[in-house]
């Protein structure tokens, strides 16, 4: 997480409902995962790769932050984009609304004001991703996004 996060006021971002279900199938569905560097430190105590750590991965969705905003699946193989298919093959991503880097051509400052410089990549776990989707429901007011709270060196589902 950035440490120029710290001065600044939490951030909520949405994101499609639909579309992070697509994202978590695929983890759930995966059996090797990816592992953000973070979730490296938490679980081995170093930042180096570890031998089978894809096999020992949680599930998860991956928060990223580098000319947008968005999540990922953690899951391997990568879940392609099926846009973006060829040798310019890409992962499938969903942007957070307001920061997909198509949308505004001053994107990357836009981002930068909001959540700060540096880039990162954050794990969710996938527990916590069905959880929080299994209380969004067409029926109920305001549900239909799934909201990442972003704030001083922490994230939260709302």
């Amino acid at each position: 997480m950035s440490t120029q996060t710290a001065e600044r006021m939490p951030l909520m971002l949405r994101f499609s409902v639909p579309g992070v279900q697509t994202l978590t199938v695929h983890a759930m569905q995966s059996m090797r995962h990816l592992m953000t560097m973070g979730l490296r430190h938490q679980m081995f105590g170093t930042f180096e790769v570890v031998e089978k750590e894809d096999e020992l991965c949680p599930p998860g969705l991956i928060l990223v932050k580098d000319r947008g905003i968005y999540l990922m699946s953690n899951g391997l193989p990568r879940q392609l984009d099926p846009k973006h298919s060829g040798p310019s093959e890409m992962s499938l991503v969903v942007y957070a609304d307001g920061f997909d880097p198509d949308g505004l051509s001053d994107q990357w400052d836009h981002v930068r004001s909001c959540i700060g410089g540096d880039d990162f990549a954050d794990h969710i776990a996938i527990t916590d991703i069905q959880a929080n989707l299994t209380q969004k429901t067409p029926f109920r007011k305001g549900h239909d996004s799934f909201m990442i709270g972003v704030g001083r060196d922490k994230l939260w589902l709302e």
